[in-house]
């Protein structure tokens, strides 16, 4: 069964409403449909009609009102219709959002701005970057948990199912934006892109390559289907037109498009043309991730939008069904992905404000005598008393060589903040009584 789709904005029943009812009585019914502050979609708005109005001539007026635009005439549909979208108040809102929460490189090359990050920052961003590495592959069915696909990245354990598998060739491919963001997108470069996140997913014969067959359809949750992709034919023309769109600065445009809009479409075109066999969903969303890349928000890698798509699924997908049945209108998909890479930003500095606020007090104490990767290490013991820390790990969480990480371990150990294990070839470390009797001793006096 297919979903309903949202009648013709110049339906039989809107044409005989207009020629009973004349200019004046629509100029009054319009003005009423651009009062509306919610962008419903056809599912929604055929039930908020005003009285003695058919959603059927209700539909198109709210569909003049909001004056939808054609994104790029060659990027279109399967029945040839284009791409709209309407750029609503709250877009713009959120968009300033973005630009105010969001640090912007002045280049992509050294002097990137990530040299000025706090460390406390620095590891927050890296713990996001596994994050989306895990969410992502767990949107795609991953099965395996949080704790023990961090522990793999982390430790560097090989994959030992096609779940880890999966979030250990996500993890790489995050890791490879920081240099593919500076070529231009081309076919092999999405192959690449494609390669990286199914290797060892799928036969090598399919890795990086489009699709060859029709049979595929997207369903949702009650199998229904929502979305009938291209045919396979059509996917090299069609993929080159995204590809060309993936490529054009905004002063190339004839119409000025926000970056984050242009990441945002890249990841819902590259959903629509689904032109993979699998892993459609994933290279969706590091095309995102390049395309901002790209465009100088170097921050963006470290906001996970997948563990926070995961978390409102039916939204989510609700917002492409919404899409695909009222006239390509990418308005929906537009919305959510703004709102939840703004509420991405809004954790992360709520984050840094929280943990300083936290540690303030303890910091001050022993900051004379630590270095901050030490302290963030300490801190992290005070919440996870149980946790094993390898110079593996320590050196993977703050980007920094082995023997730097070896020294900064070896160092708390000296002091007696950390206590030394063997396990075979391993060697971990975990927190010592002193360290946190003496924390628990300066809380105490604090909170007299």
């Amino acid at each position: 069964m297919r979903i309903q789709s949202a009648p013709e904005i110049n339906n039989p029943t809107f044409q005989a409403w207009f020629a009973r009812s004349g200019v004046m009585a629509f100029s009054e019914l319009l003005r009423t449909a651009q009062a509306q502050r919610e962008y419903q979609p056809w599912r929604k708005a055929r039930y908020t009609a005003p009285d003695g109005i058919s959603p059927e001539v209700w539909w198109p007026t709210l569909c003049l009102a909001r004056q939808l635009s054609v994104i790029d005439p060659t990027l279109t549909g399967v029945s040839g219709q284009p791409f709209l979208l309407t750029m609503t108040d709250e877009i713009r809102h959120l968009l300033h959002e973005i630009d105010r929460k969001a640090p912007i490189a002045v280049t992509l090359g050294g002097a990137n701005g990530r040299d000025d990050l706090s460390n406390l920052r620095r590891t927050y961003l890296q713990r996001e970057q596994i994050a989306e590495a895990i969410s992502s592959s767990q949107m795609e069915g991953a099965a395996t948990t949080r704790q023990v696909a961090q522990e793999m990245l982390l430790h560097e354990r090989p994959p030992r199912d096609d779940g880890e598998r999966m979030i250990a060739n996500n993890y790489a491919t995050i890791r490879n934006l920081d240099v593919w963001c500076r070529e231009p997108l081309t076919e092999d470069l999405l192959a690449r892109i494609h390669r990286t996140l199914t290797d060892g997913l799928l036969p090598e014969s399919a890795q990086g390559r489009y699709r060859t067959s029709d049979d595929i359809v997207v369903r949702d949750r009650y199998d229904r289907v929502v979305h009938q992709p291209p045919p396979a034919a059509d996917l090299p023309a069609r993929m080159a037109a995204l590809i060309t769109f993936a490529n054009q600065d905004a002063e190339a445009r004839a119409t000025f498009l926000h970056p984050v809009l242009k990441a945002i479409l890249l990841h819902t075109f590259l959903a629509y043309e689904h032109p993979f066999r699998d892993g459609n969903g994933r290279t969706a969303r590091a095309l995102f991730y390049w395309s901002l890349l790209r465009d100088g928000y170097w921050v963006a890698p470290y906001v996970s939008i997948s563990r926070m798509f995961r978390q409102e699924r039916a939204a989510y997908d609700e917002a492409y069904l919404d899409m695909e049945t009222c006239h390509l209108d990418t308005t929906y998909c537009v919305l959510i992905n703004l709102r939840v890479f703004v509420r991405g930003l809004h954790d992360l500095y709520a984050f840094i404000e929280d943990k300083n606020t936290q540690t303030k007090r303890w910091r001050e104490t022993f900051q004379d005598k630590f270095n901050a990767r030490q302290l963030d290490l300490l801190d992290h013991t005070l919440r996870h008393p149980e946790y094993h820390y390898t110079f593996q790990e320590h050196q993977n969480w703050h980007a920094i060589s082995h023997n730097t990480a070896r020294a900064d371990l070896e160092e708390l150990e000296t002091r007696g903040f950390l206590k030394r294990h063997k396990e075979g070839r391993l060697r971990y470390y975990t927190v010592t009584d002193l360290f946190k009797t003496l924390v628990d001793h300066l809380l105490h006096e604090d909170a007299k």
